[in-house]
């Protein structure tokens, strides 16, 4: 019976408004094909309906030890690509799925930034809230901006889109948005303008076989010559894309143009056929941009999600952003920001969060509430992860407990800015090692035997204050050392065996907290050895 009411009640209310249009446009010059009016009716429909799903909408995820600072110590990039209505392809995101990710940052405390807060918070001119955060699109698809700016519009967010300036403005694409899309998107205030190439967005033949690689980051095969480009040839094509890309945007929006996204997130680092590339292209960005954006992969010097302030850098910066596709679901996206926002101490990890831990290389699998499997993949032989969040830590003892370990070498990571910086305590059934790797070069700066039949369930630690190296076996000290060491990093676990397929780890508990060590004067002192590059006897 309600729901026949109900059905009446609409049906009257429709009969209602049909009149009061008919009426209306007797008496005023209304017409009601004018789209404009339809289209400002459904905007605010579909604004109400979006408010009233926003106020009902609930998640729950875990924050983790996340720092309690008054302001923010790392800021988090979000990376989009297309929002059609049903996503298809991998780096698109449905619009419904978009909307979910967006409600749940709102609901968990996140707020946006521009891009000029985010250059004044690398520099160190700048402090900004806790839980500030920047979301991009690449590739100035329309349904990036007709299914997002609603969205953004009800919970007062703003975003930016990085074209590609020749689809967008020498063509009158069905894809891309032109010129009047853009221009309108600037003048609703939620929305910046920046580049992401000219025509560079595509593939590049490398060979006389046909085979491609990105455009930015190799050189092209010149089939009229039946060569590779020269040094030269490369350069000007970089330079070109690069340059008319910022011109003509600056141009047409009366605006500098002080950011770059990377085409398919590759400078040089990945897919090239030229060792030169990225130094060139490293050089292209200080001279045009401020700001050059890529997306979050694991890789020798770029290893954690967020970014953190730079006061030493002095040409653009290279900005880090988490990747989002059809693969991300709203709890999954909010725990990778989660995971990244710089962490306090003491820290205890819950293993609630799979994002805590980031995987260089190896396999990594977490038992929710229990701990790490971590495994090395058939045809390897080691494993290494590092806690996300955990680079501004200083002077702080790291321990572990394993179990079930099968494999000769267990090394725990301190100081860890990436692959090629950091100091170790490397456990072996016969002995533990100090290990400090900078640039690269790893040095074996202090040895010591000491039995173990077993690393099973055994507390293992490492400790570092000033630059003094401490290892500890169930909370014993077993060797200390002095050496050049960075001055902050986190900490990571590295597992190795001479055997294939041999690794084979469970991590019960890892804690760290703070370490107000007293420097001691009978250390050795490995500092001048490791500036002279020297390996002290073991």
């Amino acid at each position: 019976m309600d729901k026949r009411l109900r059905k009446t009640e609409y049906f009257f209310v429709f009969i209602v408004f049909i009149v009061f249009v008919i009426v209306a446009g007797k008496y005023f010059d209304f017409r009601i094909t004018d789209l404009h009016i339809w289209n400002a009716i459904a905007s605010n429909l579909e604004e109400l309906k979006l408010k009233k799903e926003f106020d009902t909408f609930y998640i729950n995820v875990d924050d983790g030890n996340m720092s309690t600072s008054e302001y923010a110590e790392t800021i988090s990039v979000l990376v989009y690509h297309g929002l059609p209505n049903t996503a298809q392809s991998e780096p698109d995101v449905s619009k419904e799925t978009f909307k979910n990710h967006l409600f749940a940052l709102k609901k968990s405390g996140y707020e946006t930034i521009t891009l000029k807060e985010l250059a004044a918070f690398l520099k160190g001119n700048s402090k900004l809230p806790p839980k500030s955060f920047l979301i991009t699109f690449d590739d100035g698809i329309k349904t990036s901006y007709y299914n997002a700016d609603p969205i953004l519009k009800i919970l007062n967010y703003n975003a930016v889109m990085f074209v590609v300036s020749g689809f967008s403005l020498d063509e009158n694409s069905s894809y891309y948005l032109n010129g009047d899309e853009i221009k309108e998107m600037v003048s609703t205030g939620r929305w910046e303008i920046q580049s992401h190439g000219y025509t560079g967005h595509h593939r590049i033949e490398i060979n006389n076989e046909g085979s491609t690689m990105p455009f930015y980051a190799n050189k092209s095969w010149l089939e009229k010559y039946n060569r590779l480009e020269t040094d030269e040839e490369f350069y000007q094509r970089i330079l070109f894309d690069i340059s008319k890309s910022r011109d003509q945007l600056g141009s047409f929006l009366s605006e500098e143009i002080n950011a770059f996204a990377i085409p398919f997130n590759d400078f040089g680092q990945y897919e090239t056929n030229y060792e030169n590339a990225s130094n060139i292209l490293k050089g292209l960005w200080d001279q045009f941009f401020e700001l050059v954006f890529f997306q979050f992969r694991p890789v020798a010097g770029y290893d954690f999600r967020s970014n953190y302030v730079d006061v030493d850098n002095n040409g653009a910066y290279l900005v880090m952003r988490i990747s989002i596709d059809i693969n991300t679901d709203t709890k999954s996206l909010v725990d990778q920001i989660n995971a990244s926002q710089s962490k306090k101490l003491p820290y205890y990890d819950s293993f609630l969060n799979k994002f805590n831990w980031i995987l260089l290389w190896g396999e990594l699998e977490q038992i929710t509430g229990e701990g790490l499997k971590i495994k090395s993949p058939e045809g390897s032989n080691s494993v290494l992860i590092y806690l996300d969040g955990s680079y501004l830590w200083q002077n702080y003892i790291f321990k572990v407990v394993a179990d079930k370990t099968s494999g000769r070498n267990l090394s725990l990571l301190a100081r860890y800015n990436n692959s090629k910086e950091f100091v170790a305590c490397e456990f072996e059934n016969d002995d533990v090692s100090i290990s400090v790797t900078l640039k690269g070069e790893k040095n074996k700066i202090a040895t010591k035997k000491y039995a173990q039949n077993s690393l099973n369930n055994t507390a293992l630690a490492i400790k570092v204050y000033g630059d003094i190296i401490h290892c500890e076996v169930d909370d014993l000290e077993v060797i200390s050392a002095k050496s050049l060491i960075p001055e902050k990093g986190g900490v990571g676990l590295k597992f190795w065996d001479p055997e294939e397929n041999n690794v084979d780890v469970f991590i019960k508990s890892t804690s760290i907290y703070s370490y107000d060590g007293i420097l001691e004067e009978n250390f050795d002192d490995s500092r001048e050895l490791l500036k002279k590059q020297i390996i002290p006897p073991s």
